[in-house]
């Protein structure tokens, strides 16, 4: 039996990914070169050799489809990853770890199939999204979280298949003593570093006023005040951005790493690491617009979204902290987990008040209600404004693609949102050229898109109704 139900996994895990890479190959016009080589790594072992005769390979491509493995012709059909799938027809998982129902967040990372191309002129990492089971047992699966899948609500969902061209230097060896998951990752990194540095500079300051000219009252007021806006900013920016790409796609290839330089991450913005990936994976993503995603705003009585200001001042952590109590306590298999995580982040986070609780309270508290209410808050607002839940009729019009390239270049590609729905697992640095990809399906579908960027879009809508009819106009390179 159990010989016959891994190799049913295997079979039907080798069709999937052969489905896909034709499928998706035929609708983007890449071509494999012939005898081309598709090693298939994953959980189950060593794979089999997939054999697909082409002419050429073309790297300068990114894939962004999903195709079924269909009885007929209709594998050659290009289908949107947010297409549900059913389920696959074996019960069994494609783990081999079938006797874990939940998989710790680490290994949501080393989920993913990679699959390597044998094509030395090829040097760019090319994503064929395909799919998987992701099975939700007693209610206790965490989605992304837990086990491989897409951010979506239904138990089929949608993983991708890294393919990257192995290079005859780069040997297996070399892959698996490489740090980081991808080359881009290095610049989240240096942001935390720089914003960890920002923190410890404040404080030194406040220690040390006479180095900073600091002689007053009022002169130490107004330290505080700047520094509490310029932390809160750079915090907002790190744990709302930077750590977000990181809890979709972890930026080191070891668990341990992940999972305590997430912990280190999270503590500068007055949150559990944890608490933030569950909120926005298994809450935002797998539960987007409907009622259930108590990450937005409430909704009003005609289905628009409640004041912004209100939104801001209430949301964190008053209300965000009520359904957090509700949702973990009620799931027996997260109340160990939860408070392990959360006492872990009370003995970092109250560091700055063992050294001096004042400067704890106007340094450190206040620059993370900053960060979450003004920041963070401002931009889960704006990028779902006036937007409805995906349907069959609608189904790009759940989120807003903010076009401003300065805004994009210094806040991770964070405005290609809709994008970031559509595809969660798709690099940060790679979503400029999946939108450009997407760009007719954006147009023919009516994808709200703004030539600007988050903060002002924030400032459109804090305002009179004149100046939220101007956020809802459409980018003119985007009009049907």
């Amino acid at each position: 039996m159990r010989f016959c139900a891994d190799s049913c996994r295997r079979q039907f895990h080798q069709a999937v990914l052969s489905s896909a890479v034709v499928g998706v190959a035929i609708q983007t016009g890449i071509e494999l070169a012939t005898p081309e080589k598709l090693r298939v790594q994953t959980s189950l072992g060593p794979g089999a050799l997939l054999t697909r005769a082409s002419r050429r390979f073309r790297a300068n491509c990114l894939i962004v489809g999903l195709v079924r493995p269909a009885r007929s012709d209709r594998a050659r059909k290009f289908k949107p990853c947010s297409t549900q799938m059913r389920s696959p027809p074996c019960s069994t998982n494609l783990s081999n770890r079938c006797d874990k129902p939940q998989w710790k967040r680490a290994q949501h990372g080393s989920s993913i199939t990679h699959a390597f191309v044998t094509n030395w002129s090829c040097l760019r990492k090319i994503v064929f999204p395909t799919f998987c089971y992701r099975h939700d047992r007693r209610g206790g699966g965490l989605g992304a979280l837990g086990e491989p899948g897409s951010h979506r609500r239904c138990n089929s969902g949608c993983s991708e298949a890294v393919v990257i061209p192995t290079l005859p230097t780069a040997s297996a060896e070399l892959r698996r003593w490489r740090l980081l998951s991808h080359p881009q990752d290095r610049h989240c990194v240096i942001f935390h570093v720089l914003c960890l540095t920002a923190y410890a500079c404040a404080f030194w300051l406040y220690r040390h006023p006479t180095v900073a000219g600091i002689t007053g009252l009022w002169s130490r007021i107004a330290f505080v005040l700047a520094s509490a806006l310029v932390l809160g900013w750079i915090s907002g920016i790190d744990v709302g951005v930077n750590f977000h790409n990181h809890s979709h796609r972890p930026i080191f290839t070891s668990q341990f790493v992940n999972r305590w330089f997430g912990r280190m991450w999270t503590f500068s913005g007055g949150w559990p690491s944890f608490f933030w990936e569950y909120c926005h994976v298994t809450i935002h993503h797998a539960k987007l617009l409907s009622a259930e995603d108590w990450t937005l705003p409430n909704h009003t009585a005609d289905g628009t979204f409640e004041n912004f200001q209100r939104y801001l001042f209430t949301h964190w952590p008053w209300r965000i902290s009520m359904h957090l109590w509700k949702d973990l306590s009620a799931r027996q298999s997260l109340r160990y987990r939860s408070l392990r995580e959360l006492a872990i982040f009370l003995a970092l986070w109250s560091i700055p008040f063992w050294i001096d609780p004042l400067m704890g309270l106007w340094l450190w508290v206040l620059p993370h209600w900053i960060a979450n209410a003004f920041v963070m808050n401002s931009g889960m607002y704006v990028q779902h404004a006036g937007c409805v839940a995906k349907s069959p009729a609608k189904p790009v019009s759940h989120s807003t693609v903010f076009m401003s390239n300065f805004f994009n270049l210094t806040m991770f590609n964070i405005g290609f949102h809709l994008e970031h729905h559509e595809y969660p697992r798709v690099h940060w640095s790679e979503l400029p050229e999946l939108h450009r990809r997407l760009k007719p399906v954006l147009v023919e579908g009516g994808a709200h898109v703004v030539p600007y960027g988050n903060y002002h879009a924030a400032f459109l809508l804090a305002g009179d109704d004149d100046r939220q009819r101007r956020f809802r106009e459409q980018d003119q390179r985007y009009d049907q």
